[in-house]
């Protein structure tokens, strides 16, 4: 039975699930595979704390403001949940084109129609190291995204590519087999573009936007019956799942250790180790080959691959704050205003200032860093209370109303939380960028419009 988890659990399991998480790679940090020879340690540490604190603060005053003013009963003056499914042709529509963009401009293609497909996703399956190899070396030559106004118009279809995959799996019951068929097609798009890039990123969000979908549908029910009556409906999708979930780590460590798993188990290729990243201090704590397994091997990529942003911000800790003007913060802000306005923003954020001991086009830079370009480190503790408080209020309209918005835009915080350690993945990139502060006004904006309709209702019986 999943009686116990009543409306307060289902707003504190969210909140624990992100500090358990974060607190982990700290943990980490400190005590996992590598020695990461950080500077500042003591003020660093300050910081993650008053962030911590700050995140949480946030998330439980808005929880506390409702339950002072007692939570009301759910209504909404519209169905959005029809209004999806009734407008599912649309939503495919819109996201197909964006995803035909996403794909151009993923792997730096000339045409929107991909003529070497097959070839490249054959290098992509087979010898991922080297399709990331070429990704890189047109990220370092700076090859063209093509025509800059069709980009622009992922700034439009952003949104819809973006809802099309959670929406499948919350409608997957309600959509008709047309709608799901083309639906899975068109999610695979963005998707085999990772797999032709190798950028294991794209594969990650996937498997969390579904796993995220899951966990809400689970979180929902009142007893195991209906949990697996609702799984059991989706078998297709948690196949998928399985599927994505395997080829993600398959992907993610041939990539790191310069091999494919064949190639390691079967022709005992020798396992590559990142030690570039000796010339920056840092200290592989086992560095004996013959006593390091897979599994160890795995554990300390995964490592460096979850926890390496913390080491920028130590080292950024010693520079002075120069304000970015809130755009510092996104990777694509920042090129948008200084590469098409006009505007020198990239010279002010930390990670330009610390490049030559932390290369910005290396390595990566936690998202507090990203954020402490428009306000510092010390003001990073509002920015973190402002998406505690936004996060908790996300909770709310899906515990309570069962909202579908919400429930759309909840994968993308649990992408920014995943993340938040490594880089900001979720404002550094349109294609995350705009979905949600999109779906964010609308649940706003949903939100006012219910509250001044009930007040109007109210008004009406007085009368």
């Amino acid at each position: 039975m999943l009686n116990f988890l009543n409306k307060k659990w289902r707003f504190i399991v969210p909140v624990l699930f992100v500090e358990m998480y974060l607190i982990f790679t700290v943990y980490l940090l400190y005590f996992g595979p590598l020695d990461w020879n950080l500077t500042n340690n003591g003020e660093l540490v300050s910081y993650l704390v008053l962030y911590h604190l700050s995140f949480i603060f946030g998330y439980v005053l808005f929880f506390y403001q409702k339950r002072n003013k007692g939570i009301e009963e759910a209504g909404r003056c519209f169905d959005m949940d029809s209004f999806i499914v009734n407008n599912y042709g649309l939503i495919l529509f819109f996201a197909f084109l964006g995803s035909v963009i996403s794909y151009k401009n993923m792997t730096f293609g000339s045409s929107l129609i991909p003529e070497s497909f097959f070839s490249d996703l054959y290098i992509g399956l087979v010898e991922p190291r080297s399709a990331r190899a070429n990704y890189a070396i047109n990220i370092n030559n700076m090859a063209s995204f093509g025509n800059p106004y069709i980009s622009s118009l992922l700034l439009f279809f952003a949104p819809f590519k973006y809802i099309l995959l959670p929406s499948l799996v919350y409608f997957w019951t309600r959509l008709r087999f047309w709608h799901k068929f083309f639906g899975f097609l068109i999610c695979m798009i963005p998707l085999l573009g990772g797999i032709v890039t190798s950028i294991s990123a794209i594969n990650f969000s996937y498997f969390f936007i579904i796993l995220i979908t899951f966990f809400v549908i689970v979180l929902q029910q009142n007893t195991i019956k209906s949990v697996k009556a609702e799984l059991k409906k989706r078998t297709f999708i948690l196949s998928f799942l399985f599927v994505i979930s395997i080829f993600s780590f398959y992907q993610f460590y041939a990539v790191k250790s310069g091999a494919n798993l064949y190639q390691l188990a079967i022709e005992n290729v020798e396992i590559e180790r990142f030690d570039y990243l000796e010339k920056n201090g840092i200290i592989f704590k086992l560095d004996s080959s013959e006593d390091r397994t897979f599994l160890y091997d795995f554990y300390e990529k995964l490592t460096i691959y979850l926890v390496q942003g913390y080491k920028g911000m130590s080292i950024s800790l010693d520079y002075p704050f120069d304000s970015t003007y809130g755009v510092g913060h996104s990777i694509f802000l920042q090129r948008v205003f200084e590469d098409y306005l006009g505007f020198n923003i990239r010279e002010h954020t930390f990670q330009r200032k610390i490049n030559n001991l932390w290369d910005e086009n290396v390595y990566w830079h936690s998202a507090y860093s990203y954020f402490a370009n428009d306000v510092g480190f010390f003001g990073v503790i509002l920015i973190m209370f402002f998406l505690g408080y936004c996060f908790s209020f996300v909770i709310y309209r899906i515990v309570q109303y069962n909202e579908i918005t919400s429930k759309l835009l909840l994968p993308l915080f649990a992408i920014m939380f995943l993340y938040l350690p490594a880089n900001n993945q979720v404002f550094s990139f349109l294609e995350y960028m705009i979905p949600f502060w999109f779906l964010l006004f609308v649940i706003i904006i949903s939100a006012y419009v219910y509250k001044k309709h009930k007040i109007q209702v109210v008004s009406e019986k007085i009368c």
